[in-house]
């Protein structure tokens, strides 16, 4: 037979056929449960908004994206569904180690493909 495990007493109800808890019983071990998960997400929420901040923060102090050698942009604009840079030039070098560069007044891409 099965103790409580608040109390240590054997339960007060029989459980029910085929069952090994009494539906109180059960009931109560949810409800630990979901306190359970309540309080995991009442610090795990916080602290993962205080992540993404500190990490757009620091994606804007160390900017990673502007440092990929051989690239480089004018002024960039969204218009709708579509972005648009202004003299956008790439340069770099082929595997055969023969150099390229790439330039355009202009260049667009849509952002839903």
């Amino acid at each position: 037979m099965s103790t409580n495990p608040v109390t240590g007493s054997p339960p007060a109800h029989p459980a029910e056929p085929g069952r090994s808890e009494p539906p109180r019983q059960r009931a109560y071990d949810a409800a630990r449960r979901h306190s359970a998960r309540v309080r995991l997400l009442k610090r795990a929420i916080p602290i993962g908004a205080v992540c993404a901040v500190g990490l757009v923060g620091a994606a804007m102090v160390y900017n990673p994206f502007g440092r990929v050698p051989g690239l480089a942009m004018g002024p960039i604009s969204l218009s709708g569904t579509k972005i648009a840079m202004e003299n956008p030039r790439l340069t770099g070098y082929r595997k055969d180690s023969r150099p390229y560069d790439v330039t355009a007044k202009t260049a667009f891409q849509d952002v839903r493909t």
